[in-house]
Parts: structure tokens; sequence; C-alpha cells
């Protein structure tokens, strides 16, 4: 938006139609804004959902691997995972808190 003095050198209709401009081009990068923050929700509650699908995999896996005889390895199997869901977690947590000491 140029300052008021060089807005003043315009006739009525031109001010009108640069103020017009830039609330509209406002109101486009606000509505991008929205739209890129909507789907980075969705994208991380999707991940989540199919973390979650793939650690009880992996855990009804480990106990079906015992059930069938084999203690040691179900055990390791479910371990695994909890050892994975457990270094995601961390780093996630660490991720953020990085992210919030930076704004």
């Amino acid at each position: 938006m140029p300052p008021s003095s060089m807005l003043a050198a315009y006739s009525p209709e031109v001010q009108r139609i640069i103020v017009d401009e830039f609330a509209q081009h406002g109101q486009h990068r606000r509505t991008s804004e929205v739209k890129v923050i909507d789907a980075s929700i969705q994208r991380e509650r999707r991940g989540m959902w199919l973390g979650f699908v793939l650690a009880f995999s992996l855990i009804i896996c480990g106990t079906l691997v015992i059930l069938a005889g084999y203690s040691a390895e179900g055990l390791a199997v479910i371990a695994a995972d909890a050892a994975v869901l457990a270094v995601v977690y961390v780093l996630d947590r660490r991720s953020r808190e990085a992210d919030a000491s930076q704004s």
C-alpha cells in the first residue's frame, strides 16, 4: 500500500482500485495460510493414525509369535516396537521444544 501522500496524487477512482487490490491481496494471503495450516494438521493426523495401526499390528504379530511358542522372538518384536515408539515420541517432543524456543 503506498503512503497516503502518494495515494492522494491519484484520482478517487484509482485510489479505490488500489485500496481494493490491497485488501484482496491480504484476503488471498490469509486464505492461503489457512489452507497450508489445515493441510499440515491433516497430514499430522494421518501420520498419527498410520503410526498407531503399524504399532498395533506389530504388537499383535509379537503376541501371535509368543503364542506360537517363540516367546523370546515375540518379546523382541514387541520390545522393538515399544522402543521405536519411545524414540519417535522423544524426538518429536524435542523438535517441538526447539521450535517453541525459536519463536
